[in-house]
């Protein structure tokens, strides 16, 4: 079995392997797989990993933990993580070949916004200088790295992807370089930069844990809040823009926006608080500045008139129902209102629209609304003239439950579904679905031969007009 040097401080399992093939001009999968006689063959995972680490703890003659602790992403990765989320990811690491999905999954919530490997040309300089080579540094891979924590250089981006399973057998010090920032990002994301490097030396210790309430508190304490206040969110997105620079941010996709954004997330008092070092990280720094008073303030209700507003909603209500109108169409009142954009302001504030409600009611009652099925007026039987919805005729008795249609006909509930689909039997699903069927089916004075001819006659029109073809052969056998 072959013996590679060990990893070099603050060197990833990765870099290591490809140190180790460019010294005994081996490919990656012969080293890999050296003196591993398992069934499955050792599995080479990204950039920041491979699994598992118990058999490539033999290739550097160390121990798996050591290797986990000194040369991986989880330390970083799980600093603020739920306990059992790192008791897993250790296990999937020192388990067997098929035991690294925790740790996959650990490493990509890790990566996420990195598309490149990063160095630093003062690191390489000083690497070949006292190694006689360079290699990839973890701490300038990791979120938030953006100047090397040691010289204060703005870090270099190259053009070998992180992600992925591809390999690459390049050392920094065969890499053409880019700037990994454009312009000036200041003097605090060295400052995190250290803070990155330190979470990465933190080795397998538990996860820092922190309660929910956590940096609310902080922020509270300091000034940024008052204690019975919901937080300005407009307000804290652009002052952790300004404090934390908008460059910066950009580059590890962390620009807050919106209601959701990360800073208001962390700052709320009853949200649990996402796991993200870096997310940390920057929350502690921006407390660190000098505080600003960032309580929403409520400002109260401002009276003002929706007059213009009821008669613009009800324009754009009535200019939408005649376009369906005019293609013949019809459609339910809810998505005309979405459509004219109504539909918010309508469930929230009609009391104030009286414009809008009569255009509304006016709809409702037209040819052209297609109303919900409990909606929908039927003749009653045997009250000639006389409509109701389908709740009226089930209050009155003329449509009843499956449990008492099985009783009349003598036969299980569990049965009358299959005949309603087969076409011998009209049933109506209304009130959760349960179906319905119509007293008159079960009249012993109406010959069913009648009724099932008259069904079959209009299967697969609307259901008003099934009903009345049933009524008008009940009626008719009670002349």
């Amino acid at each position: 079995m072959l013996l590679l040097d060990r990893p070099h401080p603050d060197e990833l399992v990765s870099s290591a392997l490809v140190r180790g093939c460019r010294h005994y001009l081996l490919p990656m999968g012969q080293v890999l797989n050296s003196g591993w006689t398992g069934e499955d063959r050792l599995c080479g995972g990204a950039f920041f990993g491979f699994t598992p680490l118990t058999h490539l703890a033999n290739l550097f003659n160390m121990g798996p933990r050591a290797l986990l602790a000194g040369h991986t992403v989880l330390p970083f990765a799980t600093a603020f993580s739920e306990r059992e989320v790192w008791e897993r990811a250790v296990e999937g690491a020192l388990g067997d070949v098929h035991g690294g999905q925790a740790l996959g999954a650990v490493i990509r919530s890790a990566i996420h916004t990195l598309p490149h490997r990063r160095f630093c040309r003062a690191c390489v300089a000083d690497d070949r200088r006292t190694m006689g080579e360079s290699y990839w540094h973890m701490s300038h891979q990791l979120p938030g790295s953006l100047v090397c924590h040691i010289h204060g250089d703005a870090l270099v981006s190259t053009k070998l992807p992180i992600a992925g399973k591809g390999i690459s057998y390049d050392l920094p010090q065969n890499c053409q370089s880019r700037p990994c920032v454009a312009g000036n990002i200041g003097e605090l994301w060295r400052e995190v930069a250290v803070r990155v490097a330190e979470f990465a030396r933190r080795g397998l210790d538990e996860p820092v844990a922190r309660p929910t309430s956590y940096f609310r508190e902080k922020a509270v304490e300091r000034g940024w809040l008052k204690p019975d206040r919901a937080v300005d969110i407009g307000r804290l997105n652009a002052h952790v823009t300004a404090v934390l620079g908008k460059a910066g941010l950009a580059a590890c996709d962390l620009v807050p926006d919106g209601n959701g954004s990360w800073p208001a997330m962390l700052l709320q008092a009853r949200s649990k608080a996402p796991s993200g070092t870096l997310k940390h990280i920057l929350m502690e720094q921006f407390l660190a500045a000098p505080a600003v008073d960032l309580s929403h303030k409520p400002r109260g209700m401002v009276a003002r008139s929706r007059t213009d507003e009821d008669k613009a909603l009800a324009v754009a209500f009535r200019r939408v129902a005649d376009g369906y109108a005019k293609k013949g169409q019809r459609v339910a009142v809810a998505t005309l209102l979405k459509d004219a954009g109504c539909w918010g302001v309508y469930r929230h504030k009609k009391s104030l629209l009286p414009q809008l409600c009569r255009a509304v009611e006016a709809f409702r009652t037209s040819k052209d609304a297609c109303r919900p099925m409990a909606r929908q007026l039927l003749p009653v039987p045997g009250d000639d003239g006389a409509v109701a919805n389908r709740g009226g005729l089930i209050e009155a008795g003329h449509l009843i439950t499956g449990e008492e249609a099985a009783a009349k006909l003598g036969m299980s509930p569990r049965d009358l579904p299959v005949l309603h689909r087969s076409g011998r039997i009209l049933a109506t699903a209304y009130k959760g679905h349960r179906l319905w069927y119509p007293a008159f089916w079960f009249d012993g004075r109406v010959p069913q031969a009648e009724l099932q001819a008259a069904f079959s006659s209009v299967a697969g029109r609307p259901f008003p007009e099934q009903w009345a073809a049933l009524l008008r052969v009940w009626q008719s056998s009670r002349a």
